[in-house]
């Protein structure tokens, strides 16, 4: 995969990632089985494995996983003072999980 291509990945994946986490107001919806978790490891593993791909100088898979889960760190912060968002320790886990599947999964395929 061509970096620029990936870096784009990157942005439009933070960018997704912080809207929805942030900006878009949340449906009452039927939560299966804690599936919004799995939505959260989805959206981190492709920020991590964009964030492998886009190959930053210096970017190892511990560092795109800090980076990753210091950015869902951050989101889960802000809704926390968001009146109609909840923060979760378990989103935060979520993430970290997702951001460590993607990096290896970038670095090891494509």
């Amino acid at each position: 995969m061509d970096k620029r291509l990936a870096r784009v990945g990157v942005f439009v994946c933070a960018t997704g990632i912080f809207y929805f986490s942030v900006l878009k107001a949340p449906k009452i919806t039927l939560h299966l089985n804690h599936m919004d978790k799995l939505e959260h490891m989805a959206a981190y593993a492709l920020l991590g494995f964009f964030l492998i791909k886009a190959r930053f100088k210096g970017l190892s898979i511990t560092m795109v996983v800090i980076l990753a889960s210091l950015f869902g760190g951050v989101m889960e912060i802000i809704q926390y003072f968001h009146p109609s968002r909840e923060a979760s320790v378990w989103d935060e886990l979520a993430n970290i999980v997702g951001a460590i599947l993607g990096s290896i999964l970038g670095r090891r395929y494509g």
